[in-house]
């Protein structure tokens, strides 16, 4: 594994040098399952399963959880956009939004996979830091709502929430995959 991520880094890192782009379906390649870390504050996605449901997401310290270990699973198919995959975590909960919602501000949840486009997502590389990635809404895209990033919202420590956002390249919407 440890070879695979090195080679993805360093053909991430040749693509940079030869100013070319990366599509999502390059950056996505790796089938392994990873923590997904936040730039800023380098806390972990997770799903809270302190909550009735376990449903909503947020950042919380790294520790190994099952609700932190993240797969991007079973490509689902490309658009304009790129190629769009499932994420699911060790519960096989897929990342979502709730309801299907694709606006600003929209919770992104853990949830029984369904196939819907809101568990559909693009994986790019960020092109100024190659190690990590923006996750992007594939339903906010089909539906005409623009680029919506995975983000962290109002704090970047245990508990914050995670929701979708127009994508503008800040580093609450980098998400580096450890594992």
């Amino acid at each position: 594994m440890k070879i695979l991520k090195t080679a993805l880094m360093t053909a991430s890192a040749l693509a940079m040098a030869a100013g070319m782009t990366l599509s999502s379906s390059a950056s996505a390649s790796a089938t392994s399952t990873n923590e997904f870390v936040n730039q800023n504050g380098n806390h972990c996605l997770a799903i809270d399963m302190g909550q009735e449901y376990q449903v909503l997401a947020i950042l919380w310290t790294c520790n190994h959880n099952p609700d932190q270990q993240w797969h991007v699973a079973d490509r689902k198919g490309s658009d304009g956009g790129g190629t769009y995959y499932e994420i699911k975590n060790g519960y096989g909960q897929c990342l979502g939004t709730w309801q299907g919602a694709t606006g600003n501000g929209t919770s992104v949840v853990g949830w029984e996979c369904n196939g819907n486009p809101d568990q559909q997502w693009y994986v790019d590389t960020v092109s100024s830091d190659p190690r990590y990635s923006a996750i992007r809404s594939h339903a906010a895209w089909a539906n005409g709502d623009g680029n919506k990033c995975l983000a962290q919202y109002n704090g970047s420590g245990d508990g914050a929430p995670v929701v979708i956002w127009d994508c503008n390249g800040n580093s609450d919407q980098h998400w580096m995959r450890v594992g």
